[in-house]
C-alpha cells in the first residue's frame, strides 16, 4: 500500500491525515491490522488516521432488512468481513482493538443505537 501511495506522491516524512470512510467492512480482520500497522510504521510521528468502524449487530440488521425489503430470496449484499461487537461494552471493545495495534483514539464518536447503550458504528481520529 505504501509503496503505491508513494509512486503516487505520498511522503512518508510529511505528517499524514489518512482518511478510511466506509472501508473497513470490506477487508478482513486481518487485513484491516495490516494496513493500519503499515500506515503506522511508514508514517510521520503526528500522522493521524480518520476511520469509521462498524459492530457487527448493525450490518447483520441492514442485511436482513435490505433482503426482506427486496422480497428476492436471492438477493446478495457485499460480503461485509470486519466489524466490531458492540453490544457489551462498545468503548472497551473499541479500546482493546486498539491496544492490540498499539494505537490510541485522539477522539471517537459512538453513532446511533441498535438498543440501549449499544452503537452502530464509531467514527476515530486515531494517533499512528
Amino acid at each position: 500500500m505504501v509503496r503505491k501511495a508513494t509512486k503516487k506522491g505520498f511522503n512518508p516524512q510529511a505528517i499524514t491525515m489518512f482518511l478510511w470512510e466506509e472501508v473497513t467492512p470490506y477487508l478482513s480482520e486481518e487485513e484491516v491490522y495490516q494496513m493500519m500497522t503499515e500506515m503506522k510504521m511508514n508514517s510521520k510521528e503526528g500522522s493521524i488516521l480518520i476511520a469509521d468502524f462498524y459492530a457487527e449487530e448493525f450490518i447483520k440488521e441492514v442485511v436482513l432488512r435490505e433482503k426482506k425489503k427486496s422480497g428476492n430470496k436471492l438477493y446478495e449484499l457485499p460480503e461485509i468481513d470486519f466489524v466490531l461487537n458492540f453490544s457489551k461494552s462498545h468503548k472497551t471493545v473499541f479500546n482493546t482493538f486498539l491496544e492490540k495495534l498499539k494505537m490510541t483514539a485522539l477522539n471517537s464518536h459512538f453513532i446511533g443505537n441498535i438498543a440501549k447503550d449499544n452503537p452502530f458504528m464509531v467514527v476515530a481520529e486515531i494517533k499512528l
